[in-house]
C-alpha cells in the first residue's frame, strides 16, 4: 500500500465509525454515560467503556525533532470494549510511522498493544476517582520500529472534580522498557486540567514526563494543550499542540501537533 493510501487511513476510520455512531446513537442518549475518551492528552481517564459498548479512538500526529527530523504518525487506533460495569479491554493497533531527515528516511508500523482498565473507586469525599490500567506492547511492528520484545506497563489514574466544569486528572506509571538489548525501569507521571466550555467544546492543559526515555538517560518533560468538540452524543473530535521542555540529554520533540476522533457504538 502506498504512503498516500496509508495517510488516508484515519479519515477512513473516522468516516466508518461516524456512520456507525450516527446509525446506532438514536434513542440511546438517556441510557448512556457522557462520552469520555483517553485521547488526545497523555493522561488516561478513570472512566471505562460501558458494558455492551465499543469505543474507537484514532488520530494522527506530526512531530518536529532536533536535527531537522520530522515524524508523522498515522492511525493511533485504540479499540476499547466494555467487559463489565468496571472492566474494559483495550486493543491498540500499530500506527504507520514515517520519519524523514537529511540523513534519510524510514517508515513502517510500530508495535501493537493489549491491555485492560479497571475502575477501582468512584469519587467520594476526599477519595478521588481511581482506575488501574495494565497491559503490554506486542512486538508486531516493522523491523525498524519494533522494540523486538513486549514492554509491560502499569498505570494508576486518578481524577478530582473541582466544579461543575473544571476537573483535574493525574497518572503515575511504570514500564519495563527496552533500549537495544537491555531492559530498564521507566517511570512516568502526568497532571492535566480539563475545562468544559460552551456549545459542547472543552479544553485541557497538561504536563507530563518520564524518569528516562533511554537506559541511563535523564528525566524528560513535556507540555501540551488542546480542545475537543462533541459533534454527536457518540462522536468527539479533538486537536492538540505541545512541546518538549526538558530533553533529558536525548532527542525529544521540539514540538508536536495532532488531530483525532473518538466514536462509540
Amino acid at each position: 500500500m502506498s504512503k498516500r493510501a496509508l495517510a488516508r487511513r484515519p479519515a477512513l476510520l473516522i468516516t466508518v465509525a461516524l456512520g456507525l455512531a450516527l446509525s446506532t446513537g438514536a434513542g440511546l442518549e438517556a441510557q448512556e454515560r457522557q462520552l469520555v475518551g483517553d485521547r488526545p492528552d497523555f493522561t488516561e481517564s478513570t472512566e471505562t467503556v460501558e458494558l455492551g459498548h465499543v469505543q474507537l479512538e484514532t488520530g494522527a500526529t506530526f512531530t518536529r525533532l532536533p536535527g531537522d527530523t520530522e515524524e508523522v504518525t498515522v492511525g493511533e487506533a485504540l479499540l476499547r470494549v466494555g467487559l463489565s460495569p468496571s472492566w474494559e479491554l483495550r486493543v491498540g493497533a500499530g500506527s504507520f510511522v514515517d520519519v524523514s531527515s537529511d540523513a534519510g528516511s524510514a517508515d513502517g508500523l510500530d508495535d501493537a498493544s493489549l491491555g485492560f482498565k479497571v475502575k477501582l473507586f468512584a469519587e467520594s469525599g476526599s477519595i478521588p476517582d481511581l482506575a488501574l490500567l495494565f497491559g503490554s506492547s506486542l512486538p508486531t511492528g516493522s523491523s525498524e520500529l519494533t522494540e523486538d520484545e513486549a514492554v509491560p506497563e502499569v498505570r494508576l489514574a486518578a481524577a478530582w472534580t473541582l466544579s461543575e466544569r473544571l476537573g483535574i486528572g493525574a497518572n503515575l506509571g511504570w514500564a519495563r522498557a527496552v533500549d537495544g538489548d537491555r531492559r530498564y525501569d521507566e517511570l512516568s507521571w502526568s497532571v492535566a486540567a480539563g475545562l468544559e466550555l460552551e456549545d459542547d467544546w472543552a479544553a485541557f492543559a497538561e504536563l507530563y514526563g518520564f524518569s528516562e526515555e533511554e537506559r541511563g538517560g535523564d528525566p524528560t518533560l513535556y507540555a501540551d494543550a488542546g480542545v475537543t468538540r462533541l459533534i454527536h452524543f457518540n462522536l468527539q473530535l479533538d486537536a492538540r499542540i505541545g512541546l518538549g521542555l526538558v530533553d533529558g540529554g536525548g532527542e525529544i520533540a521540539d514540538w508536536f501537533a495532532g488531530v483525532g476522533a473518538v466514536v462509540r457504538w
